[in-house]
């Protein structure tokens, strides 16, 4: 793989050359690791992301780390090539920042990195510094690995280079994770036209697989029709409804909440309310239930549970407070005749 342009980036390790090389042993492996260590050996040799190699300084020992699915994947123990390195102090971004920044967008359109830190090669004479040590022989690499101090900051400077137009307007990126995000609908093939193009100019390449397994989910999605489970008679189902901070702030406009409906069976369905008019926490929890409520009955619950985070809502509808507001009462005799269509129905505050 070609990789970006070195003008763009080129990693440097800037090893300090007081310190002493270190060159360890090889370790032990069992035969399941053996075999897993010389399969990722032959692929990263025919991707040209290492090299093979005969005399090194410094060389550390494959450590095999277990996945989700059982699998092992092959890291390289850097600790001693990393402590002879000054830090990089490039800023990175805050995930939390960029979540707030997508808020309000109609379309997010996800981008994942094709081997991101492979895109960036080595600084040429910093190549055999990288080396590692395998029963299969010993081998450095030619393009950033995973695990090098500083990586991070190297691949989020080439990252923020090569969408600086883009960034906080129409792009957000976290690594090798970017995020195209659109105010309008109508934008959304302009911005990702943009963030392409960008992308193509300095040779970054994306991963297909992303691609590929989201679009077989969403051809499923559009040509299998939803399958919905009666209710079983006489079984309670659980609403839970919020109007936190956190769930108004991911709204559009207005206010919202959100809402979750949750059989004995574990059987959920989640929903974002978006309200279209300025409302108090209270007044868009009431909001919350009536749409609850409302789903219920169209579903065929008789015996109803809710649980909701607003101490005012859940005491005045369980007659536990008086209803004074105006504007509370209309909510309140809303769900008094909701509330007639159902066997029994219960409200618990949760703090």
């Amino acid at each position: 793989m070609p990789g970006v342009p070195r003008g763009l980036a080129e990693h440097r390790l800037q090893v300090d050359p007081k310190v002493k090389p270190v060159k360890e042993h090889l370790r032990r492996s069992a035969v399941q690791k053996r075999k897993a260590i010389g399969e990722e050996v032959a692929r990263l040799l025919a991707a040209e992301f290492i090299r093979e190699i005969y005399h090194s300084e410094w060389l550390a020992n494959v450590v095999m780390v277990p996945k989700k699915d059982d699998s092992l994947r092959m890291c390289i123990d850097f600790k001693h090539i990393n402590l002879a390195c000054p830090k990089d102090h490039f800023p990175l971004p805050h995930i939390d920042q960029i979540v707030d920044s997508t808020a309000g967008c109609e379309r997010l359109s996800f981008l994942d990195a094709y081997f991101g830190y492979h895109q960036i090669r080595l600084y040429g004479p910093d190549e055999i510094k990288t080396a590692f040590i395998t029963p299969f022989g010993c081998f450095c690499y030619v393009t950033m690995p995973f695990g090098l101090k500083n990586a991070r900051a190297t691949f989020m400077r080439m990252i923020q280079k090569c969408l600086l137009t883009q960034i906080s307007r129409n792009v957000e990126a976290y690594m090798d994770d970017i995020v195209v995000k659109s105010r309008k609908g109508s934008d959304l093939l302009a911005d990702l036209a943009e963030t392409f193009a960008n992308l193509r100019r300095y040779d970054i390449k994306l991963s297909p697989s992303k691609s590929d397994a989201a679009f077989a989910e969403l051809k499923a999605l559009l040509s299998t029709q939803p399958v919905l489970a009666a209710p079983i008679s006489k079984e309670p189902l659980l609403l839970y409804i919020a109007a936190t901070g956190q769930v108004v702030s991911m709204m559009l406009n207005g206010s919202g909440a959100g809402v979750v409906l949750v059989s004995l069976r574990g059987e959920k369905l989640s929903y974002v309310l978006q309200i279209h008019f300025y409302s108090s926490n209270n007044e868009a929890e009431y909001e919350a239930l009536l749409y609850g409520l409302r789903m219920a009955i169209s579903l065929g619950v008789r015996r109803f549970m809710v649980y909701g985070d607003s101490d005012l809502v859940v005491n005045q509808v369980m007659k536990e407070w008086d209803v004074r507001s105006p504007a509370m009462t209309g909510y309140c005799n809303a769900v008094r005749n909701l509330e007639k269509k159902f066997e029994g129905l219960e409200l618990h505050h949760i703090p």
